[in-house]
């Protein structure tokens, strides 16, 4: 009869308003969120960290900084806060959601529909 290892897959943790603010798997992938208020204002993924500039009404851009450097982009969104297109120096990138609401992942941003945060590990977004 052989042993049953129990592996670790991903953890979730939360603070005390509800909010998902770190998670991470056995692979040493962990992921911190800090908030402004109660929208997504920065996550830090390893040694990359993604900072997001808003407006009560609006998104306006998101900042990422990794050991190779910074780079700045512009967000445009629909009314509902849903990433529609990210402009960058080099390139646009249109941005398009099935009726669940869910977009290929896209490692660079950090809003996705109803401007909530994707959850890049599974294949559904976190209503934070």
């Amino acid at each position: 009869m052989s042993a049953k290892k129990k592996v670790l897959l991903h953890q979730y943790a939360y603070d005390p308003l509800d909010r998902h603010v770190k998670s991470g798997g056995s692979q040493g992938d962990e992921t911190q969120v800090f908030y402004n208020n109660d929208r997504v204002a920065t996550e830090i993924k390893g040694n990359t960290a993604y900072r997001v500039f808003e407006t009560d009404n609006a998104v306006l851009a998101q900042l990422t900084t990794t050991p190779r450097g910074v780079e700045t982009a512009l967000i445009a969104h629909d009314d509902k806060r849903s990433t529609l297109a990210t402009l960058t120096g080099e390139q646009h990138t249109s941005v398009a959601y099935t009726a669940a609401g869910y977009s290929p992942a896209d490692e660079q941003r950090v809003l996705g529909f109803n401007g909530e945060r994707d959850d890049k590990t599974g294949s559904s977004h976190l209503r934070v």
